[in-house]
């Protein structure tokens, strides 16, 4: 594992798990029953046009281990977090004291618009398709923006429907950073960053953008996020203990 970048708001982290590790972790992804993520509801923070993506039951810190590779993803973002990145996560306790484990599938003409995390102290993207061209867009865009309340004037900040202070708060500087969904890569940000991922091309043909996305929260604070809505995986597995807690080996 190396740490590529780390910023104030950002950072990421490559080679995750050797090439058996990742390719192991990649066929239990692949059996995991995925429904529409819109079957469930709308959730206002895709909009309509951003494509029908895919989503699979999370599974929750407090609940862990569920004896399954999930427990490999949540001990290294857990130990990454803990050691390296409470300026971005947070503090355990403070900040957070659950972590919401959530598998999705992006497929070809599929993106996420422009949004922060609200109400999450931070999230992890960890991105586990097997191949992945820089041609084929799923980037992970990350905006820099001015405070959040200095666009608000005359806009109501929670109309999620036409949400019109988008333009002046992403346009004030109207540049950024882009993560490409590398294999086996992390990429962790703060949750009041705003970001979202660019649709993917149909140049990806059959190639699905695949990830476990991970949410920092306080249990009894509210939020507005990307989850499932429903209890952790029951497929167990044959994981052994020294299979699901890898360290992480660098920062």
């Amino acid at each position: 594992m190396k740490c590529n970048l780390k910023t104030d708001e950002i950072a990421i982290f490559d080679e995750i798990f050797d090439s058996k590790g990742f390719k192991h972790f990649v066929s239990y992804f692949n059996r995991l029953p995925f429904v529409f993520r819109q079957s469930q509801g709308w959730l206002k923070i895709w909009r309509i046009s951003d494509g029908q993506i895919l989503s699979s039951p999370e599974s929750y810190y407090t609940k862990m281990p569920t004896n399954t590779p999930i427990d490999w993803i949540h001990n290294t973002v857990y130990h990454i977090a803990k050691n390296y990145l409470q300026d971005i996560c947070g503090e355990e306790g403070k900040d957070w004291d659950e972590i919401v484990y959530t598998p999705y599938i992006y497929p070809e003409g599929t993106k996420i618009s422009w949004h922060d995390d609200h109400g999450y102290s931070a999230a992890c993207i960890f991105y586990c398709h097997e191949e992945w061209s820089p041609h084929w867009g799923g980037e992970l865009m990350v905006a820099k923006t001015p405070p959040f309340d200095s666009v608000l004037d005359g806009v109501e900040p929670d109309d999620e429907v036409s949400r019109k202070y988008t333009n002046k708060l992403l346009n004030t500087y109207g540049y950024g950073t882009y993560i490409s969904p590398v294999p086996n890569r992390m990429a962790f940000t703060k949750g009041s960053v705003w970001h979202g991922i660019n649709r993917v091309d149909k140049s990806a043909g059959d190639h699905m953008r695949a990830s476990v996305v991970a949410f920092f929260k306080k249990s009894d604070r509210p939020a507005s996020g990307c989850l499932a809505g429903s209890c952790h995986s029951e497929d167990k597995g044959s994981v052994s203990p020294s299979e699901a807690s890898q360290p992480c080996q660098g920062s």
